[in-house]
C-alpha cells in the first residue's frame, strides 16, 4: 500500500493532505482529505489555530465545497466556527459534518439537531441553510448523505438564475416588506442581476445604499436564499 499521509512531530497531529480521484454517481470527483488535529495533543490553542488554519487554506486552495467535520458531542466549538467563518467568506461551498452521532442517545436526536441549527445561525448568520450530515465514522451511519449533500450544495453553488425572474422578485419584495427609511426617504431597491455562480453573487441597485444596514444586508440575504432555494 503506497504511503500518502506524512505525520508532523507534533503528537496527535498530521501536516500533509491526502488526495484522492474517484468516481461516485457517474461523477469524476477529486477529493482532498487535509491533515487532521487528535483531541488532547496537549498543543497551545494558538498552535492549534495555526494548524487549522493551515489545513483550511488548502481546502479552499484545492476545494469546490468543503466539508468540515465536527464533534457532535461538542459542537460547536469556536475553532469550529471559525473554521465555518473562514470557508463560507472565501465563497466555497460548505457542508458540516457532524460525527460521533450514533452517541447521541435516539430520544434526544431530533433535539439535538434543532439546537445546532439554532446555534450555527446564532453563532453565524451567513451560515443559515448550511447543510449538516449527521453520521458516524466508527458505524458507517449515514455515511452515504455526505456525498448527497455535498453534490446538492454544488449543484447551487453554479446555479444561474435569470435576471427577469430575479427582478419580478424584487418587486414583489419592494411591495410586501417593510424597508427601512431615512429622512423620510424609503429605501427601494431598484434592480437585481446575478453576477457570476461559485459562489451564486449578485448586483443590487437601491436609491441610497446607506439606508442598507448589516443586518438589513442579511435579512436580504436570507430571503433571496429562501426564495431561490439557496438554503
Amino acid at each position: 500500500m503506497e504511503n500518502r499521509l506524512v505525520a508532523s512531530d507534533m503528537p496527535g497531529t498530521t501536516r500533509d493532505s491526502i488526495s484522492v480521484q474517484w468516481q461516485y454517481k457517474g461523477r469524476r470527483i477529486l477529493l482532498v482529505d487535509t491533515a487532521g488535529i487528535k483531541p488532547g495533543t496537549g498543543l497551545p490553542e494558538d498552535e492549534i489555530e495555526e494548524l487549522v488554519h493551515e489545513q483550511v487554506d488548502t481546502a479552499i486552495k484545492y476545494s469546490h465545497v468543503v466539508g468540515i467535520m465536527i464533534d457532535s458531542m461538542e459542537a460547536f466549538t469556536r475553532i469550529d466556527m471559525n473554521i465555518i467563518d473562514k470557508v463560507l467568506s472565501e465563497g466555497r461551498g460548505v457542508v458540516i459534518i457532524a460525527n460521533k452521532w450514533d452517541l447521541v442517545d435516539d430520544r434526544y436526536k431530533k433535539k439535538a439537531v434543532r439546537w445546532m441549527e439554532k446555534q450555527l445561525e446564532k453563532g453565524l448568520g451567513q451560515a443559515k441553510g448550511v447543510p449538516i450530515a449527521f453520521v458516524s465514522a466508527k458505524t458507517g451511519l449515514r455515511v452515504e448523505s455526505i456525498m448527497e449533500e455535498v453534490l446538492r450544495v454544488y449543484e447551487k453553488w453554479n446555479h444561474r438564475l435569470h435576471t427577469g425572474l430575479l427582478n419580478k422578485w424584487i418587486r414583489d419584495f419592494n411591495r410586501v416588506q417593510r424597508l427601512p427609511t431615512q429622512e423620510g426617504l424609503r429605501l427601494k431597491l431598484r434592480y437585481l442581476m446575478q453576477i457570476k455562480t461559485r459562489p451564486p453573487t449578485f448586483f443590487v441597485y437601491c436609491n441610497r445604499k446607506s439606508m442598507v444596514s448589516d443586518n438589513f444586508e442579511q435579512f436580504f440575504r436570507n430571503c433571496l436564499s429562501k426564495e431561490f432555494g439557496f438554503q
